[in-house]
């Protein structure tokens, strides 16, 4: 037998083993260097009886039938396999009520599939949570931002969400930052000191002069953790390319516009391609790009039936 205390001397795991005996755990250790699982006095043993297949069934069943995908639905199950609070299907249940009348209007089994540690937290905890961002963003609807983006609640609110409204109130000064959050609730806890202020830096660079960089940001936040260097700068130079000088200049007038005709994706960007090969050019310069970036599908395949055999010919050319 080999004693913890005297392996401390070479750091490694003893350091781990006094501490887990000092917090009252009963390690042991034995010459063949193999552990077995501390056993916390006062506290439910972490080994877990062997889960029957018909009872992970149920509790799948269960989640699939309060609206959860397959993928979120077979996370929360397997999470049973590690949590004995992931497969009590009825101390679930019980959360689950005590959610729903802390947020009366939202999706939660939807919530709890996007942020399962939702089940660990304390109801009290989570009230807490919300009150403080309700501080934070006082006339933001907190129900909303939460259903949207349930994984706030795992953040240390107290501690980290204050300096973070800070620096993107600093960082996009005059931008209506309860609209802002509203609309993408993930800017709460994005790395705004380094990722963000070098995104804003970077669409300053690349925009036309002129253009009200942070009315772009309220329409289409997500400008704020994309690759604004490559993909960004890359669909914008491709419009340049495509659209008349007019119509380009317009679509600048308009930073809304512009931001979601940036934001299209290349085959919506096609789109523009083939009208401009088949379109003679005063039928061209007269209509707006945008018009057709942001058509449906189907509405577009409808109107221009040929395009879809046009798109795949050019794809295969390029390969």
């Amino acid at each position: 037998m080999f004693s913890a205390e005297g392996v401390v001397r070479s750091g490694g795991i003893g350091v781990w083993m006094m501490q887990m005996r000092a917090a009252g755990a009963h390690v042991v250790w034995t010459s063949k260097f193999r552990f077995e699982p501390p056993v916390f006095p006062n506290r439910t043993n972490r080994r877990l009886p062997k889960w029957k297949r018909d009872d992970e069934d149920v509790l799948l069943a269960f989640w699939k039938d309060n609206g959860l995908s397959s993928t979120n639905a077979n996370r929360l199950t397997q999470k049973g396999h590690g949590l004995s609070r992931f497969r009590d299907l009825e101390r679930i249940q019980e959360k689950l009520e005590e959610l729903k009348r802390l947020f009366p209007d939202n999706n939660v089994p939807r919530m709890v599939g996007r942020s399962p540690a939702l089940l660990l937290i304390p109801v009290e905890s989570l009230k807490k949570k919300i009150e403080k961002i309700q501080e934070l963003l006082p006339d933001a609807d907190v129900q909303s931002i939460l259903n949207k983006q349930p994984t706030i609640l795992n953040l240390d609110v107290e501690a980290f969400l204050p300096s973070q409204i800070s620096m993107l109130e600093e960082i996009l000064p005059g931008v209506d930052m309860i609209k802002l959050v509203e609309r993408r609730p993930p800017l709460l806890y994005l790395n705004v000191k380094d990722n963000v202020a070098h995104n804003i830096d970077a669409l300053c660079q690349i925009m036309p002069d002129g253009v009200d960089i942070n009315a772009m940001i309220l329409s289409q936040p997500s400008l704020l953790w994309m690759d604004v260097g490559g993909t960004v700068n890359g669909k914008l130079e491709r419009l340049k390319g495509i659209c008349t000088q007019e119509q380009f200049e317009v679509m600048s007038q308009k930073p809304a516009s512009l931001a979601r005709a940036i934001l299209s994706s290349h085959k919506a960007i096609d789109r523009l391609v083939y009208l401009k090969s088949t379109m003679n050019v005063e039928e061209f310069e007269k209509f707006s790009p945008l018009t057709y970036l942001v058509m449906s599908r189907e509405r577009f395949s409808n109107d221009y039936p040929s395009f879809e055999t046009w798109q795949r010919r050019k794809d295969h050319k390029l390969r």
